[in-house]
C-alpha cells in the first residue's frame, strides 16, 4: 500500500506489438495481486484525449511507470513520449521508473543505463512479476534478521573486548583457571572450547582467539606443532588481579592482609598458609607473593606445595607502613 492507505498504482508504457505477446498478462498479474495498473486497453474510450488521459491521469497519478523496452519500441512517438515525460519526473523524484527489457538485443535507452532494470527473457516472466510486486509495496529483499549468536548477548564479569568471541573466551579462561585448585595441573584449550561450545562458538573460533589472546598479552599459552591444540598456562599476574578486583575481590586490602603476615611472622623461611585466606584462590595469593618479589620485598620460591618465602627484605616493612 501507498502511504495514503491506497493500493499502488503503475503505469505500463510498452508498444502495441508487444501487447498481446506480454503484457496483457504482465498488467493481469499485477492487478490480480492489488496494483491498479493503468493500461491503454483498459481505460480509454471514445472520444478520450490521448494526451489527457495517458499524461495527465496515466502517468501524472502514478506511483510507478513500467517502461517495456523491446526492440521497436523506443521508434513508436508514443513510447518515446511516455518515456521522456517518465524519465524527467524520475528524475525530480515525482514518479519510480521500472524498466523491463522484453528481448535480449534490446538497445538500453542513454537516459537510463544508471537504473536497475529486469530482463524477462533471462528471468522469465514469474521472477519479473515478483520483483516488480516487491517495489510496488515497498516490499524489502532483505531476509529477516535474526537473533544475534548466543555469545553476543551473554555478558561476563570480566573486561570486555573488542571482538565479543574473545570476550567469551577470555571469559572462559578465567572460569577455567578458578576451577583448578593447585598449581599441578596441566590444562588444554579443549577445556576452553567445550566450555564455549554452547554459547555457538566454533573451536577453530578458540584456536583463533587465544592466538588473538595471547599476542595482546592477556593468557600465557603455548601453541603445539600445527597449531590445533595450545597448552595454557595461566593469567599474567597482573591481568589476574585486575580481573578478581573486577569480580568483587578487595584486592588491596588483601595485599595489606598478606605483607602484614609476612612481615610479622617471626621467621622466615616459612611456607605461605593459603587456609589463612579462606576463600582466595591460590592463584591470587601467588600473584601477589610475585608481586611482593619483583618489588624486593621478599626472595621466595615455588615448590609442588605453593610458595615458600625466604626471606623478607626491610622494604617490605616500609612499605607495610606506606599502605597503613
Amino acid at each position: 500500500m501507498t502511504t495514503t492507505g491506497r493500493p499502488p498504482k503503475a503505469f505500463i508504457s510498452h508498444a502495441s506489438e508487444d501487447k498481446e505477446r506480454f503484457v496483457l498478462e504482465f498488467a493481469s498479474r499485477l492487478l490480480g495481486n492489488g496494483v491498479m495498473v493503468w493500461l491503454d486497453q483498459w481505460e480509454m474510450g471514445g472520444g478520450d484525449s490521448l494526451p489527457d488521459r495517458i499524461f495527465e491521469q496515466g502517468i501524472g497519478t502514478s506511483d510507478a511507470v513500467i517502461s517495456v523496452l523491446s526492440r521497436g519500441a523506443m521508434s513508436r512517438p508514443w513510447v518515446k513520449a511516455e518515456f521522456d515525460v517518465s524519465v524527467v519526473r524520475q528524475i525530480t523524484g515525482k514518479t519510480r521508473l521500472i524498466p523491463i527489457a522484453l528481448d535480449k538485443d534490446v538497445a538500453i535507452p542513454v537516459a537510463i543505463e544508471h537504473i536497475f532494470r529486469y530482463d524477462v527473457p533471462t528471468q522469465g516472466i514469474d521472477h519479473v512479476v515478483n520483483e516488480v510486486l516487491r517495489d510496488m509495496f515497498n516490499v524489502s529483499r532483505r531476509p529477516p534478521l535474526g537473533e544475534p549468536p548466543p555469545y553476543v548477548g551473554w555478558v561476563p564479569n570480566v573486561r570486555r573486548l573488542k571482538d565479543p568471541i574473545d570476550t567469551a573466551v577470555f571469559a572462559a579462561l578465567i572460569g577455567h583457571f578458578r576451577s583448578l585448585d593447585g598449581p599441578n595441573w596441566q590444562t588444554f584449550s579443549n577445556s576452553i572450547g567445550e566450555a564455549v561450545e554452547p554459547l555457538g562458538i566454533t573451536y577453530d573460533q578458540v584456536l583463533e582467539s587465544l592466538e588473538v589472546l595471547e599476542s595482546q598479552g592477556l593468557v600465557n599459552a603455548t601453541k603445539f606443532i600445527g597449531g590445533q591444540r595450545w597448552q595454557l598456562d595461566g593469567i599474567p599476574d597482573y591481568i589476574w588481579l585486575q580481573e578478581e578486583a573486577r569480580a568483587g575481590l578487595d584486592v588491596d586490602r588483601l595485599r595489606r592482609q598478606m605483607l602484614s603476615d609476612i612481615v610479622n611472622k617471626p621467621t622466615a623461611p616459612a611456607p605461605v598458609d593459603w587456609l589463612n585466606y579462606n576463600g582466595i584462590h591460590w592463584r591470587t595469593i601467588n600473584a601477589i607473593i610475585r608481586e611482593f618479589e619483583r618489588a624486593g620485598y621478599i626472595n621466595a620460591h615455588y615448590p609442588l606445595g605453593g610458595p615458600y618465602i625466604q626471606e623478607v627484605s626491610p622494604m617490605a616493612k616500609r612499605a607495610l607502613r606506606d599502605m597503613e
